[in-house]
């Protein structure tokens, strides 16, 4: 039986939440954490010289924040039409208005009543009605497209695309990043798949040569880091073993 905690009770607690998620801000930064727009990665191995892509790029914030505070090239792809035309392109931001998926071609963008929460995946309880026709692509040709053979940091938050994407990528495809950030949405209030669907790509992640450890509530803030690419310090690792049992979304 689960037991819902009295509304009066969560209000009086709210100020502790907000205490314990500045805290925990201030601890990860010590131990070279960062975390932009719900996605947590590993400051110290974003330069300059780093590239990274955005899936699901929103209005383009989390790519402001990597050009401002590391000072990198970003790719911003974002599928709903009207997020996209609020990106903001600049030297640093690149912006191609795709839906990642496991196919090359077109599709159904379905709009949400919840800006963020449009999808390709299907009309949800939250749908407007409202479809637009757009481009697909697949990770791997969008990199050939772009020319590029690795990135240093993956972005993910594409509403329930991440199946399609992982359904149909090869491990060398998804061993391209240095670091994916991503957030599977078995975990929002209308989920686009299932925690099994969800459990599936962990482990094809996992398999395709990272370590991965969830940061947040659910499955809504994973970072994972190729082994290969990248070596965390030790420290660091325990410190994310620990962290990883505090469930308090930042």
């Amino acid at each position: 039986m689960v037991h819902l905690m009295h509304p009066q009770k969560r209000f009086f607690l709210q100020p502790f939440f907000k205490m314990a998620s500045f805290l925990i801000k201030k601890i990860d930064r010590v131990f070279g954490l960062d975390c932009s727009c719900g996605h947590t990665f590993y400051g110290p191995a974003i330069t300059p010289n780093s590239i990274v892509m955005d899936l699901g790029a929103c209005r383009g914030d989390f790519c402001k924040y990597m050009t401002d505070q590391y000072g990198c090239l970003t790719y911003a792809i974002e599928a709903s039409p009207e997020l996209f035309s609020n990106i903001i392109e600049t030297s640093s931001i690149r912006k191609y208005n795709y839906a990642i998926a496991g196919n090359d071609g077109f599709t159904t963008f379905y709009q949400s009543s919840l800006e963020t929460a449009g999808n390709i995946m299907g009309p949800k309880a939250n749908s407007t009605g409202h479809t637009f026709e757009i481009e697909t692509r697949k990770l791997s040709t969008l990199m050939r497209e772009l020319g590029l053979k690795e990135i240093d940091l993956l972005k993910i938050d594409i509403e329930g695309a991440e199946l399609l994407l992982f359904e149909t990528a090869e491990h060398k495809d998804i061993a391209i990043a240095g670091q994916i950030a991503i957030e599977f949405h078995d975990s929002v209030q209308l989920p686009n798949i299932s925690t099994e669907q969800a459990r599936r790509m962990i482990k094809k992640i996992q398999a395709a040569g990272f370590w991965g450890i969830a940061l947040g509530t659910k499955n809504s803030n994973w970072l994972f880091v190729n082994q290969a690419r990248l070596a965390i310090p030790s420290l660091t690792k325990t410190y994310l073993s620990i962290r990883r049992l505090i469930k308090i979304a930042i």
